[in-house]
């Protein structure tokens, strides 16, 4: 097994100043729908943690998988797993066939979806335990949303390790025991236009609510419109509107003035009956 200093030795640093990015671009790279995100990745120091021999850091296990990353998060040793979302659906499919896809039958069993996974996020974890990384960063988008926090609800911090998580139009958890707490650990980022995160329970102690353009935060999800056009919903839902989203908040917290029409609505967290809202920069 490698040492952790040597996996690190090239890596640029990430910090809190460009975490949310970062992981929603290790997010969208899950995909594995082009090599150009992991080789950007990989590029600027981010390594592949391999965990099967296959010589990349993704692990599947039938229609699930993930991504396995090292890097360095505030100067300190870290590892990133990336849950794939849902990928054998596009604005082509139409309803019926995405309804019908392997994935999309976890749309509503997205603890069922983690489960397939069991196998090799044991292997995750104890290679990051045999390298003596404590810090552990855990995100996805859509269904890969709903798997990271299912990972969370089933790693506690340790003496040994730290979690932490950012998921994007996470479709919250379902399926399994139905009991499921919110958890400070998990920051979710969420846009009134996207019916994803009305689906399963979410359990973000963040929750950052997105408004962009024009579209009315009032107005809800319109499922009528999913229904008849279901590439209105996959406009709304993508991956590279959250990261865009990321990218601002990220700027928004270094005291970077936004400067085109993203808003940051709301941005709150409940926890133990404490209510905080955060306003965007006026």
């Amino acid at each position: 097994m490698p040492n952790f200093n040597d996996l690190a030795a090239t890596y640029t640093p990430i910090t809190t100043s460009n975490l949310d990015a970062v992981l929603a671009v290790v997010s969208d790279a899950a995909y594995r729908d082009g090599a150009s995100l992991v080789t950007g990745l990989t590029a600027s120091g981010l390594g592949q943690l391999d965990l099967t021999g296959s010589g990349t850091g993704t692990y599947v296990a039938g229609n699930a998988a993930f991504d396995a990353w090292t890097t360095t998060v505030n100067g300190e040793p870290a590892a990133i797993i990336a849950f794939r979302g849902t990928d054998d659906v596009d604005a082509a499919s139409g309803t019926s066939a995405a309804l019908g896809s392997a994935d999309a039958a976890y749309w509503l069993d997205t603890t069922g979806y983690y489960d397939l996974l069991a196998t090799g996020v044991a292997a995750f974890d104890a290679t990051v335990s045999s390298l003596g990384i404590d810090q552990v960063y855990v995100t996805g988008h859509s269904l890969g949303g709903a798997a990271a926090q299912a990972y969370m609800a089933d790693h506690a911090d340790t003496a040994q390790a730290d979690y932490q998580a950012v998921v994007y139009g996470s479709l919250g958890l379902s399926g399994g025991d139905g009991t499921w707490d919110t958890d400070a650990r998990v920051t979710a980022f969420a846009a009134p236009s996207d019916v994803s995160t009305a689906l399963g329970v979410q359990t973000a102690g963040l929750t950052l609510t997105v408004e962009t353009g024009t579209s009315s935060v009032g107005s809800g999800p319109d499922l009528s419109a999913l229904l008849s056009d279901p590439s209105a919903f996959l406009a709304a839902h993508s991956i590279s509107l959250y990261a865009d989203d990321a990218a601002r908040y990220d700027a928004m917290l270094a005291g970077i003035p936004a400067t085109d029409v993203t808003t940051f609505v709301s941005a709150t967290a409940s926890l133990d009956g404490l209510t905080l809202t955060v306003s965007p920069l006026g």
